[in-house]
């Protein structure tokens, strides 16, 4: 587990996990301090880059972050439940190349707001130089740090396949128990 003050911590990887054609499932379990915009994983650089990725929160809803390489139409789709603050949940994002994005909320689907589509991408090399990052997103400087997450990430799984509902669902149901739900 890691303890994230919102201001200067987070995990750096450096340039690894480098979507390719893949698709992509991401689970995080988190523990929120405060509401705002914050980063929970990127492979991402701040400005007009293509070929980016990323999840975190947006205020007090999930967020996912897809950039592929149309200057100008990253897709960002919310989930729509307002996040409990001070207590653990399970955030599950899913990149379906040939379709779209999809966001779990201790694994069940969220309706989303903003548009999830990203089949325009799919086939898409995603190669980039970009560190990947865990609570932070990068800043155009590919050193810096922005969107610093507060609050605490106690497991961060990624797989390069887009996991059904049910897997998601059976996953929460199997780790519940760490977190005391």
């Amino acid at each position: 587990s890691s303890d994230l003050n919102g201001s200067n911590t987070y995990i750096e990887f450096g340039d690894v996990l480098d979507l390719g054609i893949n698709d992509l499932t991401i689970n995080q379990w988190l523990y929120l301090n405060s509401y705002g915009v914050y980063t929970t994983l990127s492979k991402s650089l701040a400005g007009a880059q293509n070929y980016r990725y990323s999840v975190g929160i947006s205020n007090d809803k999930l967020n996912a972050f897809f950039q592929g390489n149309t200057p100008g139409s990253d897709i960002t789709p919310n989930g729509s439940t307002t996040l409990p603050l001070n207590t653990w949940f399970l955030a599950t994002f899913v990149f379906t190349r040939n379709s779209s994005i999809r966001i779990f909320y201790n694994g069940r689907e969220e309706v989303l707001t903003g548009s999830a589509t990203i089949s325009q991408w799919n086939g898409l090399d995603f190669q980039s130089i970009n560190p990947f990052r865990i609570g932070t997103y990068t800043a155009s400087n590919n050193t810096g740090i922005q969107n610093v997450f507060n609050g605490r990430i106690a497991t961060t799984q990624v797989y390069f396949r887009s996991l059904n509902q049910s897997e998601i669902l059976q996953y929460y149901l199997s780790t519940t128990n760490r977190y005391k739900l």
